[in-house]
């Protein structure tokens, strides 16, 4: 505001916007880090007002004085959790101070004696208005600038207008509003970012319009016919503005961006899909559903659309397991494979030779139809061996096949890589320790790993590890008794295999180490030995 509407202004009416003020800006304190640029905003603007207007500063000091204080007293619980780490998540590492020291790059950078990471994330975000924008899928399609060429214009011709205006308080605020909500994209992860930069949302888009109202002022004191074409110009600026950013917006917004697989993909758009076809068809009660991630956030994805959560939803990498579901009721046991993923070929053969009805394509994933054979061996493209070896945590191996695939000559070196298949059963519900939700990428420091894997290692009979190939490639919170697992290992072997080389196989908890033991026999046992024997 000038000087002259500060002075006309009531005491009460300036006290009451203060207020709002101070109580939006505690409470913006706890929906995002960038709001804590706020309070500063305030204070900048305060000083700026006691050095250049004094006379607007004496009559606003106390409404700014209980802005601050309100704020004050709403942020005082946060800083208070914060700075004692009396909350869970501060406890764990977790939160927003962790995240912030994650992304801090170009500080990090700064700090070791390198600019440049700084100099180039400022020019990267203050090119996010024209020329490039956020890198990310998350908010927009990559590096797409927040405005069209015209509207890029517009937006820098107010700054600048803005800057030889600096005296104003209003244009003043503006800038300052400007640089303060730029500074996170300046020094974080990624540069450009429209999330680390909410903080300008309103002003980008108040600042194109300060031409335009800067022209229509100007028009009465123009003469005519100067002042008609002067409002025909304004007009068809502000029109072709409009226009062209307006169609620009909706057509990558509603029709580009959202049917971008990776779109699709971080927002678990396919996981809507499952939820909505499972909910049409209720008789489906039991779902293996193939997953990238297989983690807490794509169960979390299909829990919240999903109508009746009596569903047994099964999770699984499809490039290197799948799961057979255990009937418990009479109802259809169904695989599901988004069309993003793709099943390993082999266990491909054992899915078609376990399906009851042909695979079908429904809306954006492949459904497969399965039934419960006696023994799944029998549907194995691979010959197996039987085995029946229980593990104290509620997994069992049930048999298992080895292939070795013939030499291929890489650089002069001869590899043989010998591919191990295994399958599981859940003969009990499964012994888990408890997993809380983590945010994904986590905070540093903090384990959000798998805790239940399996470990293949190709040994020599002194022991020594030839290679290995851990991993259980499905979500073991989803299990449950009855289930089977078909997994696939890839193990590198040498050209040759010592005499009494024996793969070694176990499960274990990859965060702690903690092996887990086998059932009959040695009970300090905590692996099944398999011989292997390669001609040549």
């Amino acid at each position: 505001c000038s000087e002259g509407e500060a002075v006309k202004q009531p005491a009460h009416r300036g006290l009451s916007r203060w207020g709002i003020i101070g109580l939006l800006t505690g409470i913006s304190l706890y929906t995002y880090p960038a709001a804590r640029l706020l309070p500063i905003l305030l204070i900048v603007l305060a000083v700026y007002l006691l050095i250049f207007h004094r006379r607007v500063f004496m009559q606003n000091w106390v409404g700014m004085a209980v802005a601050m204080v309100l704020t004050a007293v709403l942020a005082l619980p946060l800083g208070v959790a914060i700075a004692q780490g009396t909350s869970e998540a501060a406890v764990e590492g977790i939160g927003a101070d962790a995240r912030l020291a994650e992304l801090a790059v170009p500080i990090h950078d700064l700090a070791s004696g390198n600019p440049q990471t700084l100099l180039q994330y400022t020019w990267s975000t203050l090119g996010m208005f024209h020329a490039t924008g956020d890198p990310e899928w998350l908010y927009n399609i990559p590096h797409r600038p927040v405005f069209n060429i015209l509207g890029g214009l517009l937006f820098w011709c107010s700054v600048a207008l803005s800057v030889l205006r600096w005296k104003q308080p209003r244009f003043f605020g503006l800038l300052a509003w400007l640089g303060l909500g730029l500074a996170p994209a300046f020094v974080s992860v990624p540069p450009a970012s429209l999330s680390h930069t909410i903080l300008i949302l309103p002003i980008v888009y108040i600042l194109p319009a300060i031409i335009f109202s800067e022209l229509l002022a100007r028009a009465p004191r123009i003469r005519l016919p100067g002042r008609v074409w002067l409002y025909g110009a304004t007009a068809i600026l502000l029109g072709l503005f409009l226009t062209t950013n307006s169609y620009r917006d909706l057509h990558d917004y509603f029709s580009v961006w959202p049917e971008r697989g990776m779109v699709r993909f971080l927002y678990r758009g396919e996981y809507r899909d499952v939820a909505q076809y499972l909910n049409a068809h209720p008789d489906v009660r039991e779902v293996g559903v193939a997953s990238r991630l297989m983690g807490p956030w794509d169960r979390v994805a299909l829990d919240v659309d999903l109508r009746n959560q009596e569903t047994g939803i099964r999770l699984f990498n499809p490039e290197r397991a799948i799961v057979i579901p255990a009937a418990q009721t009479d109802s259809s046991v169904v695989l599901i494979v988004p069309d993003s993923l793709v099943l390993h070929d082999q266990l491909a053969n054992t899915v078609n030779r376990a399906t009851s009805a042909a695979p079908s394509a429904t809306g954006s994933f492949g459904l497969f139809t399965v039934g419960r054979p006696n023994d799944v061996g029998d549907l194995l493209p691979w010959s197996t061996v039987a085995v029946d070896q229980r593990f104290a945590n509620g997994l069992a191996l049930s048999s298992w096949g080895v292939s070795v695939a013939a030499p291929s000559v890489d650089g002069g070196m001869e590899d043989l890589t010998l591919t191990l298949y295994t399958e599981w059963e859940v003969w009990r519900a499964l012994e888990l320790p408890n997993v809380p939700l983590i945010a994904n990428p986590p905070p540093p420091g903090v384990y959000s790993g798998p805790r239940l894997s399996v470990s293949v290692h190709l040994v020599t009979d002194d022991g020594t590890f030839v290679s290995g190939d851990d991993g259980l490639w499905v979500d073991p919170l989803t299990l449950r008794p009855g289930d089977r697992i078909l997994q696939v290992h890839v193990l590198e072997i040498p050209d040759s295999l010592e005499a009494g080389t024996s793969i070694e196989i176990g499960l274990y908890d990859p965060m702690t180490g903690e092996q887990w033991e086998t059932l009959g026999g040695d009970s300090s046992a905590d692996r099944v030995l398999i011989p292997i024997e390669v001609d040549g």
